[in-house]
């Protein structure tokens, strides 16, 4: 069994894409009743579980075992100065009570509610698994990830499910869950706004509120790429399908996932907007998305071992799928498929829906 096919397995697994036909029941309100919110989870869950948690360091003397407590260890070594050798730093947290906790989690769903005007509000928080994992990546999605969640993490996403009916999904992730089911609305025509500081969710068709900058979007199916400064340099930021064919080319840091880890050069936010920058249409980005990829790997035979130790072999495209696997927010409950879409563009057959959905029914 190859890895799409396992993939494939555990996306029909994991029944909890039901929720698409059932949405969970909201009460109507009078103004704007039938705009939709779906809310990515998690974001509620980090930030208030971060708020609710009050970091700081103590610094334990090795010799006597006097203690002194600082903000930070930045703090506590301008403090003590020259004796800051002296002591062990023990980082450490102070978490609020769980009525704290659900206030603050009350506080963020109701001002999206009094924003919007509306009381319909569907919630999903990401379960154990995730499909991605098994993408045989030479190191491991997300695996970059450090260790350092709030203390409060899991009593807020149980919050979220226990009051506030949150959904919990596996084998998928939340904002994939959220994809989906904004594309389901948008299908039958019911107005929703996808609320989410992740940059994934711009490749999706329709409106994206982020809560950080306050900023409403809305997202076309093509969509736009541009390149802004930023302290560490240029920085690409886009929309649409085009914003999805620069990650898959680009990978993502943040995710862990680098096409950068194969080839081995520096392809960065230039560069990617080079690759991308002029296209027509749909057809013609992904034919630019496909010759960056021949560019970058070469016409061969490619041979990689991925996080499990298994050696593969395979073409660009073959690698292409793999990172097109990990940037794509599922539409539809299926993976996107990168091998279908390239006989379309070179048979100039118009990929439908830009390739954002129908491509992976």
């Amino acid at each position: 069994m190859g890895w799409l096919d396992e993939l494939d397995e555990l996306l029909d697994e994991n029944e909890s894409h039901d929720f698409l036909g059932e949405a969970p029941e909201t009460p109507k309100k009078k103004e704007n009743e039938n705009l939709v919110l779906l809310v990515d989870g998690d974001i509620i869950a980090y930030s208030s579980a971060f708020a609710c948690q009050e970091s700081f360091v103590l610094a334990v003397k090795r010799e006597t075992n006097e203690s002194y407590e600082f903000g930070n260890k930045t703090l506590a070594k301008n403090k003590l100065g020259e004796r800051f050798e002296e002591f062990e730093i023990v980082e450490l947290a102070r978490t609020a009570t769980e009525e704290a906790l659900f206030s603050t989690i009350r506080s963020q769903i109701e001002s999206y509610k009094k924003r919007f005007k509306t009381s319909r509000v569907e919630i999903y928080v990401n379960g154990q698994t995730n499909f991605r994992y098994v993408v045989p990546l030479p190191i491991r999605y997300k695996s970059n990830r450090g260790s350092a969640k709030p203390q409060l993490l899991s009593r807020a996403q149980a919050i979220l499910r226990d009051h506030f009916n949150a959904i919990s999904v596996d084998g998928i992730e939340a904002d994939d869950a959220v994809s989906m089911r904004q594309h389901e609305l948008n299908k039958e025509g019911v107005d929703n706004i996808v609320i989410t500081v992740d940059k994934d969710a711009m490749q999706c068709e329709g409106k994206v509120f982020n809560p950080r900058n306050l900023r409403l979007t809305t997202v076309d199916k093509f969509g736009s790429l541009r390149l802004k400064n930023s302290d560490s340099g240029k920085k690409l930021v886009g929309t649409g399908l085009v914003w999805l064919l620069a990650q898959i080319i680009m990978g993502d840091k943040v995710d862990g996932y680098l096409p950068s880890d194969l080839h081995g050069k520096r392809v960065g936010p230039v560069a990617t907007y080079k690759y991308l920058s002029g296209a027509t249409g749909v057809n013609d980005a992904w034919k630019r998305a496909f010759n960056a990829y021949k560019d970058l790997f070469g016409g061969g035979e490619l041979t990689w071992t991925d996080h499990y130790g298994t050696v593969h072999t395979g073409n660009y495209l073959d690698v292409m799928q793999m990172y097109a696997t990990c940037a794509f927010m599922l539409r539809n409950g299926n993976h996107i498929d990168i091998h279908k879409i390239y006989e379309m563009v070179e048979n100039d057959i118009e990929v439908p829906n830009g390739g954002l959905g129908e491509c992976g029914e």
